[in-house]
């Protein structure tokens, strides 16, 4: 190529200007990535960063990733830039940040079983019946968590009178309507469990459970507060049932920071044995089993009813933050405590 093309090519490189945005997930572990896969996308672009301005670009990005996590564990960061000459044919770059956090029933509406009406499979859990079953009627029962009413309502059919607290309103309304519609004896509660402000009776109820919920929570105290509401809530001798991903036992996975917001963001909140073992401490509860809930779920609801929806099982078996593994070293596990 002759110097007169060189200079031509480097004209028409510095004219081309460059428009667009990236969005990563709100995940402080992984600035550094991010700060790479931006100083890379920039340099190829023909504007490569120099030393101050990639401190002042991985300061600007950590701050953000930190105040969007803060929010929430799904949040996002969206980054616009746009690159242009100017009349020396200097190359500018522009970069504009913006945090958002997704709405959570809306989130649910695209990631279900397809059926608007089960979002999350038609059939009660196997586990909560088996439990329920055992229990005499009319015991009375607290679900945290109901969704539309998959455990909700055939327990009420069964003749055990069930409280429901169900943070999506959308969701709260629909389980309404049809145990009204039957006449069940269930009485639903918008709101969220975790807030010390909802009113429950104390020591009113002979199980408390929760399904698919703990993946929801966050390293925030959620656990313990989630632990602390099941004793008040049950009596002496009351269950508390819930299903949580661990490490599996024959594992010696410990997660790291990256891995911890990575469940989070999977809708798969990953809390070690630690954690668990730290968040029961000192609470009157004794243990008394652990079963993997896709192997459980699998062998025990009716034929035909498995999986409950096309992503439970993947997800239940972790590959949503181990999508590379084809036997990742976390799981889903149904856990059930006593009341003492």
């Amino acid at each position: 190529m002759s110097e007169a093309q060189h200079s031509f090519e480097f004209v028409l490189n510095v004219r081309t200007q460059y428009v667009g945005h990236v969005t990563f997930p709100c995940l402080p572990a992984a600035a550094g990535l991010y700060l790479l896969r931006l100083d890379e996308m920039f340099r190829l672009m023909g504007r490569a960063l120099n030393s101050d301005e990639r401190r002042q670009l991985a300061e600007t990005l950590e701050n953000h990733l930190r105040m969007g996590y803060a929010r929430a564990g799904d949040a996002n960061l969206r980054i616009d830039y746009e690159m242009h000459p100017d009349r020396s044919l200097k190359r500018n770059l522009a970069i504009r940040m913006t945090l958002s956090t997704p709405d959570l029933a809306t989130q649910f509406k695209t990631w279900n079983s397809g059926d608007d009406d089960h979002p999350f499979g038609k059939h009660p859990d196997a586990r909560v019946t088996a439990v329920v079953r055992a229990l005499p009627v009319p015991t009375p029962v607290l679900e945290i968590g109901g969704g539309t009413g998959r455990n909700a309502l055939p327990i009420a059919r069964l003749g055990y009178p069930v409280d429901v607290v169900e943070l999506t309103e959308e969701f709260s309304r629909a389980m309404t309507r049809r145990a009204e519609a039957e006449r069940l004896p269930i009485r639903v509660r918008w709101g969220n469990a975790l807030d010390e402000s909802l009113e429950l009776p104390v020591g009113h109820y002979g199980l408390m459970f929760a399904s698919e919920v703990v993946s929801h929570f966050r390293f925030d105290g959620s656990l313990r507060r989630f632990l602390e509401r099941g004793v008040r809530a049950l009596r002496p001798g009351g269950l508390l049932l819930f299903n949580i991903f661990l490490p599996l036992p024959e594992s010696e996975y410990v997660p790291d920071a990256l891995a911890r917001q990575i469940s989070e963001l999977s809708w798969s909140t990953l809390f070690s044995r630690e954690d668990l073992e730290l968040a029961l401490r000192g609470l009157p509860l004794r243990w008394l089993s652990e079963e993997t809930v896709c192997d459980y779920e699998r062998q025990h609801l009716p034929p035909g009813a498995w999986p409950p929806t096309p992503w439970f099982e993947a997800w239940s078996r972790g590959i949503s933050m181990f999508p590379r593994l084809d036997n990742p070293p976390v799981g889903f596990r149904w856990v059930l405590l006593e009341r003492v």
